[in-house]
């Protein structure tokens, strides 16, 4: 049964509707507060800062002193550079004799492990030799019992679980047992 307008009580018939200033007015009456109140802090601090005596600390620079002139060793830049030349030239002969040393090595190596390689397939069993097979167990049907749960009649219905037709057995193979 539905309530009419007319047995609604005076007070809840005549609600006011809200106007759309009362939002803006609430808005700016806060944002007025907010503002006095960081107006009224920053004046304390700036009036702490005032009222502070400034601490005047007078350094004197220290004293500037010229450097020395050391005294500079001239360097035969002519008997460094034929020295690093020697060196060079000195090793550039030794590392291209133990580049090719090692380049045969590495290459003899190589071959080698190829060699073992080929020579352990050739060697290798066949697919399946030395594993011996354990005779499988024929899987036929295995009764799993349960202790405690009885077997009946109706289990050996044919059908899918929830089937029609096997509900239907059911029903006709508990008729006699029923209470």
């Amino acid at each position: 049964m539905k309530a009419d307008m007319d047995d609604m009580p005076e007070y809840l018939k005549t609600r006011k509707q809200e106007s759309p200033w009362r939002m803006v007015a609430i808005m700016a009456i806060g944002t007025g507060i907010v503002a006095m109140m960081l107006f009224v802090t920053s004046m304390k601090s700036d009036k702490n800062q005032l009222e502070r005596e400034p601490t005047v600390t007078t350094t004197t620079p220290a004293a500037v002193t010229q450097p020395r002139a050391e005294k500079k060793q001239e360097i035969d830049w002519d008997k460094i550079v034929e020295e690093q030349a020697r060196r060079d030239a000195g090793h550039s002969t030794v590392s291209k004799q133990e580049e090719l040393a090692a380049k045969k090595l590495k290459d003899e190596a190589e071959r080698e492990q190829r060699a073992n390689e080929a020579i352990a397939i050739l060697n290798a069993k066949s697919f399946g030799e030395g594993v011996v097979a354990e005779p499988q167990k024929r899987k036929g049907k295995q009764e799993i019992v349960v202790v405690g749960k009885e077997r009946r009649i109706s289990d050996s219905c044919p059908g899918g679980e929830g089937s029609i037709m096997r509900r239907n057995c059911k029903q006709r193979v508990n008729l006699n047992t029923r209470n």
